[in-house]
C-alpha cells in the first residue's frame, strides 16, 4: 500500500462531480482544479459531457490513462463496484466520502466495508475513508476536498494534520496555521490514522503533526510513527477523546483497577514525547505555538514575563505556579538595566510589572528584551498584550512596540504574548506579531499550561528512553491465578528478591521445616489460587514466635479459609520469613492487549486504591524511566526522606522497577497481570513482600 497515491498523485480522476451546490462531487470538483496538473485531471460521469469547463468520461475504463488515484463522490451502494474497477484497472489510490458503512447501526453498512476491505487489500489499493472529508496537499498543491472551507491554498508552514472525525478536521483547516497536509480517515478500516501519521513523521515537508485521535488500530505503525517523530524531535500534538475511564471492570488485581484504557495511552504518549493537549481550543493554539516558534525550543525550563499592571503581574504568578511554571530571580545584568528604566515605584521582580510608561517605550523594551534573551537564566519571554478581536489604538501601540524592540536582535528563545482575557484576535496584530516570530498563545488560564506543554516537550530527551513497547500476542480470554509461593517463584528468576518462603501441606511438616529453614519472626499465609484477598479471608497470621504458635496458625488458617471458600483449591501454607516494615509501595504490570505491559508503580499497602498515587508506563523501560516514573509520586517524598526519616534506596526501587518491566516483557503473550504490593523500601534494598501473577490460559 502505497500513500504517495493518495497523498501524491500525479493523476487522479474524480467520479461522481456535481454541479448541485453542497454536494461532495461539487466541492472536490471546485477544488482539485486549483490544484496543479489539471490537465491530468480527469472528470467521470456517465450521463455528463462536461462540467466546469472539463470534458467528462462516462467511466473509468474509458480514461485515457490509468489513474494513480480515484476520488469516488457517489452513494454507498455504487463505490464497491467502482472500487473493483478501478482495481482491475491497476489504479492503486482512493478516497471515499459517502457515509453508509460500518458507521451505521444496521448489518447492511458494516457488510459494505468489510467488502471495502477486501477489496482495497486484493489490490493493494490506499484508500482514504469512507465517510471522511478528504485529504489536502499544499506541497504538490492536491485538492481532494469534500466541503466548504475557508483555508488558505497552497499555504505550506509545515502542519501535517489528520484526524477521524470530519467536524474537527473541517475547523482545523480553517485554524490559519497553515497546513502542509490535512487528512479526514473517517472510518479508516484501510489508511488507518497511524497509517497518515507514519507517512507525515517520514515527510520532511511536515515539522509539526496534529492528531484528533479516537483510537488505534494497528500499534506496531503507531508506535513505528511516534518513534520516529520523536528521533526527528517533530512535536506530535494529540487530542485524543475517550480517554475519561467510566468503571473500572473486576479485576484480580490492584493494578488492573488502576489502570484504565485513558492511562494506557498517556503512558505510551509520556513515553514517545507526545503533547497530549484536553480539547479542541488547545489543540489549535499549541499547533500554532510550534509552528510559529519552529526550532526555537527553550533550553532551560525558566521565564521571564513583562506585563502592564500589578494585577495582571499577580496572576501571572499565580497561573505559572499552577502550571510547574518558574520564574528566576533577575541576574544582576537584568536588574541593572530595569533600575535604570522603571519609574521609582516599581520593583525588578519576576514576573515583572513593567507599567504603562515602559511598555510603550520602543527604546526601553529593546534594552529590557534584550538583556533577558541574552540571559542564561532564561528560557522564555512572555508579555502581556490583550489582544481582542477588534482593532484599537491601544493594542496596535502596544503591538507595534514589541514588534520593534526585537526587529534587530537575534534570539533563539521562545517570545510569548499572552492575553489576561479570552476572545477573538485580531488577525493583523496576531500576523504582525508572528512576521516577528512572536507567538499569541490563548488567552487567561489556557495560554499559562500551554506555555507548560512546550516546555514539557523541549525537556524530552528520546535517548534516555527505551523507544519500544512489547506487543503482545493474546488470543485467550480466560486467566487464572498463581499462588503466591508459585507467583514469587516465577519473578525470582528475574532477580527480584523476595523473603524467604516454603509451603507445607501439615502441621508435622510446618514443625520440621522451621526448624530447617527459618528464623523467628515469621509468617503464615494460606497458598491458594482461588483465594487471593488472603487477609479477608482469614488467611494470614504475622509475627509469630514458637513453634507452638505456628502450629496453632496453621489449624486457624486451614479453618477459616476452608470456611470462607469450601470449593477452593488450597495447596496448604505459606511459611515466610517475615521481614522488618519499610516504605509500602506497589508495583504492578496490566498487560494491554494492544500496547502490551504497562508497569504500575504507586503507594502500596492497603491504601493503594484510596489515594490512587500511581504512575503507569510501557514495558520495557531502562532506569532512567523507572526513576521519572517514582518521581511523579506524591509519595516520592516519603522515598527521599520526609521530616527526619532517613532516606530509602530509590536506586534499589528503580532496579527493581526495570527487573519488573522485563519480566513482563518476556511474558508479553501469556501474562495478564501481576502485583508486588507490599514491596517494603528499606535504607538499604527492597524486598516484595507479596505477589500474585495472573496468566492467560
Amino acid at each position: 500500500m502505497d500513500l504517495k497515491k493518495v497523498f501524491k498523485p500525479k493523476s487522479a480522476a474524480v467520479v461522481g462531480i456535481s454541479d448541485r451546490e453542497g454536494s461532495f462531487g461539487n466541492f472536490v470538483a471546485m477544488y482539485s482544479l486549483k490544484g496543479n496538473d489539471v490537465d491530468r485531471l480527469y472528470f467521470v460521469h456517465p450521463k455528463r459531457e462536461e462540467l466546469m469547463g472539463k470534458p467528462c468520461f462516462p467511466s473509468l475504463s474509458a480514461l485515457p490513462e490509468v489513474v494513480d488515484c480515484v476520488i469516488i463522490c457517489t452513494p454507498s451502494g455504487t463505490v464497491n463496484g467502482l472500487l473493483e474497477e478501478a482495481g482491475q484497472l491497476g489504479i492503486k489510490g482512493a478516497i471515499v466520502f459517502a457515509s453508509g458503512f460500518s458507521e451505521e447501526r444496521g448489518s447492511e453498512g458494516k457488510e459494505l466495508e468489510k467488502e471495502l476491505v477486501k477489496i482495497a487489500n486484493k489490490y493493494d489499493m490506499a484508500l482514504i475513508g469512507p465517510n471522511c472529508l478528504g485529504l489536502i496537499n499544499n506541497v504538490d498543491n492536491k485538492i481532494y476536498w469534500g466541503v466548504e472551507s475557508n483555508f488558505e491554498f497552497n499555504n505550506k508552514r509545515g502542519v501535517g494534520v489528520v484526524g477521524q472525525s470530519g467536524f474537527i478536521i473541517k475547523y482545523l483547516s480553517e485554524a490559519g496555521f497553515g497546513m502542509t497536509y490535512m487528512a479526514s480517515t473517517g472510518n479508516g478500516n484501510v489508511v488507518t490514522i497511524e497509517d497518515v501519521l507514519n507517512f507525515y513523521a517520514e515527510d520532511d515537508d511536515v515539522k509539526v503533526i496534529a492528531v484528533y485521535l479516537e483510537g488505534v488500530k494497528k500499534p506496531e505503525v503507531f508506535i513505528s510513527a511516534l518513534t520516529k517523530a520523536a528521533h526527528m524531535r517533530k512535536p506530535v500534538i494529540i487530542l485524543k477523546s475517550g480517554r475519561s475511564k467510566k468503571g473500572a471492570a473486576a479485576t484480580a488485581s490492584h493494578t488492573g483497577n488502576l489502570s484504565g484504557s485513558g492511562a494506557i495511552y498517556d503512558a505510551v504518549f509520556e513515553k514517545f514525547g507526545v503533547v497530549v493537549v484536553d480539547d479542541f481550543v488547545d489543540l489549535i493554539a499549541v499547533t500554532r505555538m510550534f509552528t510559529t516558534l519552529k526550532e526555537r525550543l527553550p533550553k532551560k525550563a525558566t521565564v521571564a514575563s513583562l506585563n502592564l499592571s500589578g494585577g495582571e503581574t499577580a496572576v501571572c504568578a499565580d497561573l505559572s505556579e499552577k502550571y510547574g511554571l518558574v520564574h528566576p530571580e533577575f541576574n544582576e545584568n537584568i536588574k541593572q538595566v530595569l533600575y535604570e528604566l522603571l519609574p521609582h515605584f516599581a520593583t525588578p521582580n519576576n514576573p515583572l510589572d513593567a507599567t504603562t510608561g515602559i511598555m510603550y517605550n520602543i527604546e526601553a523594551n529593546k534594552r529590557i528584551y534584550r538583556a533577558m534573551l541574552e540571559s542564561d537564566d532564561i528560557g522564555i519571554v512572555t508579555t502581556g498584550i490583550n489582544i481582542e478581536a477588534y482593532r484599537s489604538n491601544v493594542t496596535d501601540t502596544q503591538v507595534n512596540a514589541v514588534c520593534a524592540a526585537v526587529e534587530g536582535i537575534n534570539f533563539t528563545k521562545p517570545l510569548i504574548v499572552l492575553s489576561s482575557f479570552e476572545s477573538g484576535r485580531n488577525a493583523e496584530n496576531v500576523k504582525m506579531l508572528e512576521d516577528h516570530d512572536i507567538f499569541m498563545l490563548t488567552g487567561g488560564e489556557k495560554g499559562y499550561k500551554q506555555i507548560a506543554y512546550l516546555i514539557k516537550f523541549a525537556q524530552y530527551d528520546f535517548k534516555k528512553k527505551t523507544l519500544s513497547v512489547a506487543y503482545p500476542k493474546i488470543t485467550a480470554s480466560d486467566s487464572f491465578a498463581l499462588s503466591e509461593f508459585d507467583s514469587k517463584e516465577e519473578i525470582k528468576k528475574y532477580g527480584i528478591s523476595i523473603p524467604a518462603q516454603a509451603v507445607v501441606k501439615s502441621a508435622e511438616e510446618l514443625k520440621v521445616v522451621i526448624s530447617k529453614d527459618f528464623k523467628y519472626p515469621i509468617v503464615l499465609k494460606v497458598n491458594s489460587p482461588d483465594i487471593l484477598h488472603k487477609t479477608e479471608a482469614g488467611g494470614v497470621k504475622l509475627n509469630i514466635m514458637s513453634s507452638e504458635q505456628a502450629v496453632k496458625a496453621y489449624e486457624e488458617i486451614m479453618a477459616s479459609c476452608k470456611a470462607y471458600n469450601p470449593n477452593a483449591k488450597i495447596d496448604g501454607v505459606l511459611v515466610q520469613e517475615m521481614v522488618p516494615a519499610g516504605t509500602e509501595i506497589i508495583i504492578g504490570v496490566n498487560n494491554d492487549r494492544m500496547f502490551g505491559p504497562m508497569i504500575l508503580v504507586g503507594l502500596g499497602g492497603i491504601f493503594v486504591e484510596v489515594f490512587k498515587d500511581v504512575a503507569l508506563y510501557p514495558a520495557p523501560l531502562n532506569k532512567d524511566e523507572a526513576l521519572d516514573m517514582l518521581k511523579k509520586l506524591k509519595a516520592y517524598k516519603l522515598l527521599e526522606g520526609y521530616r527526619g526519616s532517613a532516606p530509602k534506596d530509590i536506586d534499589a526501587l528503580a532496579d527493581l522497577i526495570v527487573k519488573v518491566g522485563d519480566y513482563a516483557a518476556a511474558n508479553k503473550d501469556s501474562l495478564k497481570e501481576l502485583d508486588l504490593n507490599p514491596v517494603f523500601v528499606y535504607e538499604k534494598g527492597v524486598k516484595a513482600v507479596d505477589a500474585l501473577v495472573v496468566k492467560y490460559k
